[in-house]
């Protein structure tokens, strides 16, 4: 039934189509091993829903507000696109996607954890605090869309795209970046601990105060980067002096430092 009430409601193993939840109240609803296909959460509030073994073959969601849904071992389609949507605080869990396309919509504190991706194409969103680590995600792109405080540990990168991105505080530690894109963002006070910058492209970046201790820039392009004030300890393939780069106040290798931490037992470099 389009536009009604389903606050609370448990489904199981139920079927849905076309438009038959489209602008319906379904906060707290729970769905278990459910199928869903077209147009079928356009315009829903799912608020604290909890989505579990579901398969979610929905091209398009627009308008749809799914604040702190859980999805449990979901599938969701060869394209899933969000429009306008509101996944505040959402959870994802074991999830499968194909390729997620985020547009104008706000997954702000959301966390995904053991989840796989085809592609995510994130275009003027807001993703604040949101958590995508130890994850694997060809062919990411998160350009003029604010990221800051956002969680990529230990995340494969590969040639990820982030123009115009705010991502102040965002951590990267362990991160493979190389040959990402960070043309024209922002990254100040931004953790790049361990990660590997080959090749990617730094022009225009600004991130004063940000820490890129034992990262790798072999090959990188820094032209216009406000590198100002960063930790560059044990970085490699990064010259401060090189023209076109500010790297004024940075703090370079602390030999005495680097010493002690070899001396350590088991210290990563």
């Amino acid at each position: 039934a389009v536009g009604g009430s389903f606050a609370a409601a448990a489904f199981s193993r139920c079927t849905f189509g076309g438009e038959s939840l489209a602008g319906s109240d379904l906060s707290g609803a729970s769905f278990e091993g459910c199928l869903f296909s077209g147009d079928v959460l356009s315009g829903a509030v799912l608020d604290d829903a909890v989505f579990a073994g579901s398969s979610l073959d929905v091209p398009a969601s627009r308008g749809a507000r799914m604040r702190k849904a859980f999805f449990n071992r979901c599938g969701f389609g060869g394209a899933f696109e969000l429009r306008g949507a509101d996944l505040t605080s959402c959870v994802f869990m074991d999830c499968s996607f194909g390729a997620l396309g985020i547009l104008e919509s706000s997954l702000e504190f959301s966390v995904f954890r053991a989840c796989t991706f085809a592609s995510v194409k994130m275009m003027k969103s807001r993703g604040a605090g949101m958590q995508m680590t130890g994850l694997a995600i060809p062919a990411f792109t998160a350009s003029a869309s604010e990221l800051p405080h956002s969680a990529f540990a230990d995340s494969a990168l590969r040639g990820a795209r982030f123009e115009g991105a705010v991502l102040d505080g965002a951590s990267f530690s362990g991160a493979d970046l190389s040959g990402a894109v960070f043309a024209g963002s922002s990254a100040a006070k931004a953790v790049f601990t361990g990660a590997a910058l080959k090749a990617a492209d730094l022009s225009g970046l600004s991130a004063p105060f940000a820490d890129f201790s034992r990262c790798d820039f072999t090959g990188a392009g820094c032209a216009g980067a406000d590198l100002s004030s960063v930790n560059l300890h044990r970085a490699v393939g990064i010259d401060p002096r090189a023209p076109g780069m500010n790297a004024a106040g940075a703090r370079l290798t602390d030999r005495a430092l680097a010493r002690a931490e070899d001396f350590r037992p088991g210290f990563r470099k």
